[in-house]
C-alpha cells in the first residue's frame, strides 16, 4: 500500500499563554513533523506552502519532503490531492 503524504497549514496554540504561532504539520505513515513560520502569514497558495516546507528546519519534515522528491510521488495538501507532475516544479531551482 501506498505512504499518503499530507501537508496541513496550521495554528498552533499555547493553552497556557492563548499565544498563536502559523505553521505546518507534515506527516506519513513513518514520520511527522512541525514548523512553525517565524515571520510572515502562511500562504494560501498550496505550492507556496510546499516550497516553504523544503526550506523547514525541523528533520521530519524535510525527511518527508525529501521522500517525496526522491520517489517522486504526490500529496496531500489541505484537502487537495497533488499529483507528482503538479508538485514537481516546486523542487526546480
Amino acid at each position: 500500500m501506498s505512504n499518503q503524504v499530507y501537508l496541513l497549514p496550521t495554528e498552533f496554540k499555547s493553552t497556557r499563554t492563548g499565544e498563536i504561532e502559523r505553521g505546518f504539520r507534515v506527516f506519513d505513515d513513518y514520520d511527522q513533523g512541525y514548523e512553525v513560520l517565524f515571520e510572515g502569514e502562511i500562504p494560501d497558495d498550496d505550492l507556496q506552502c510546499l516550497r516553504l516546507c523544503r526550506e523547514a528546519e525541523d528533520a521530519g519534515v524535510r525527511g518527508i519532503i525529501e521522500d517525496l522528491e526522491e520517489n517522486q510521488k504526490g500529496l496531500t495538501i489541505g484537502e487537495t490531492f497533488y499529483s507528482w507532475e503538479e508538485i514537481e516544479g516546486c523542487f526546480k531551482g
